[in-house]
């Protein structure tokens, strides 16, 4: 199956964000090394599954880790203590929540 071009444009997304948020603030800001293990299991879960059961589990995940990003970027742009993180997380708070919605719409 190849990805959509709403999936390649996500990623470019999630890449340009990445960077960004790189160089806006490189004395304080650290990034994860590796995935967590509430990640490693979760992939493990989506590898064991199947068809609609993948889809399905697939969907409900994009879903919560947008919600969760939403809420936290919302947050730090309305009560950060870094002016400039807290700049960064208010121009790509509109970006998560157009990823959100998308994974809302997954399926559909």
């Amino acid at each position: 199956m190849e990805p959509s071009g709403n999936f390649e444009n996500g990623k470019r997304q999630h890449q340009r964000r990445t960077e960004t948020a790189t160089s806006v603030h490189q004395g304080g800001v650290s990034t994860p090394s590796a995935i967590s293990k509430s990640q490693q299991k979760m992939l493990e879960k989506l590898k064991s599954l199947k068809g609609e059961a993948l889809s399905a589990e697939y969907r409900k995940e994009q879903v919560a880790a947008h919600r969760k990003a939403v809420d936290r970027f919302s947050a730090y742009a309305n009560t950060g203590d870094d002016e400039t993180l807290k700049a960064w997380a208010g121009k790509t708070l509109p970006a998560l929540q157009d990823h959100l919605k998308m994974a809302q719409g997954l399926g559909n």
